[in-house]
């Protein structure tokens, strides 16, 4: 994939993936990744893709198990993500 609803990142599908949508600010990165591995949840790739600095970024992730609802949510309060999304490709 190349773009994301109106961002343009180059991921490539995976059986479980994760996207967000918040504002860029330092710090989303580790943030993210310290709660998905607090959870036992290992990020195989990321792609983050902004329009501008400091505007809305997007993080696309290809995880290697899926992500529980719980812990998604606990994703997005943390850096207040007002869009996410998991998606659940079948092999």
């Amino acid at each position: 994939m190349i773009q994301v609803w109106d961002f343009e990142v180059e991921i490539e599908p995976a059986p479980h993936m994760l996207f967000f949508v918040y504002e860029d600010r330092p710090g989303i990165i580790g943030r993210v990744g310290t709660i998905l591995g607090e959870h036992d949840i290992n990020i195989a790739t990321m792609e983050v893709g902004r329009k501008a600095a400091g505007g809305d970024a997007l993080m696309g992730l290809t995880v290697d198990s899926p992500v529980p609802p719980d812990v998604l949510e606990t994703v997005a309060d943390a850096i207040d993500a007002h869009t996410i999304r998991a998606v659940t490709l079948d092999a």
